[in-house]
């Protein structure tokens, strides 16, 4: 998905689904949980899970055609997006199938500041915020260069994320 967007992928980043949390391994908590306490006990079905994105596969969070996540990249501009299962291939090769099949709009630019430093960038291209970034606001949505990013990341994990006895 950060492929796809063109952006570069040095940003924090997790996938939702309900209450379930998919971080990179530094990322989760290790926090312990006080098996005695009343309170958590009580609050236990509420509570978040973490999981390892690393050994988890889509095909195992997303297992039925229309399922959704939300994927959230850049934890300070707070992109967050919806992920849907339009539907499921039995091609042995992963980047043979898995593509992106719309979007609309430029790319916005990483570290623009979310989606009140993106909305100033399309109200004034030459403004403050563009003297950080190469935008160009005339640009439309490009399915080819989205599904090049991806089909070039899906040719390879990326290093020192996940180690290699990763899932993904």
């Amino acid at each position: 998905i950060i492929r796809a967007f063109g952006w570069a992928g040095y940003h924090l980043y997790q996938f939702t689904k309900g209450s379930n949390f998919y971080k990179l391994p530094y990322r989760l908590s290790d926090a312990p949980v006080d098996a005695d306490d009343p309170f958590l006990a009580t609050m236990q079905p509420y509570l978040r899970k973490e999981y390892d994105m690393c050994h988890v596969t889509l095909g195992e969070v997303l297992a039925a055609k229309g399922e959704k996540m939300k994927f959230e990249y850049d934890f300070g501009d707070s992109w967050i997006h919806q992920v849907s299962l339009s539907s499921i291939s039995s091609a042995p090769d992963a980047s043979l199938s898995t593509k992106v099949l719309s979007g609309k709009g430029p790319c916005p630019p990483e570290d623009c500041g979310g989606v009140w430093g993106y909305a100033e960038l399309l109200e004034n291209p030459t403004g403050e915020l563009a003297q950080y970034h190469v935008f160009a606001p005339t640009e439309t949505f490009n399915l080819e260069d989205a599904n090049f990013f991806m089909q070039e990341y899906l040719g390879g994990v990326e290093e020192g994320k996940c180690g290699e006895d990763s899932k993904i």
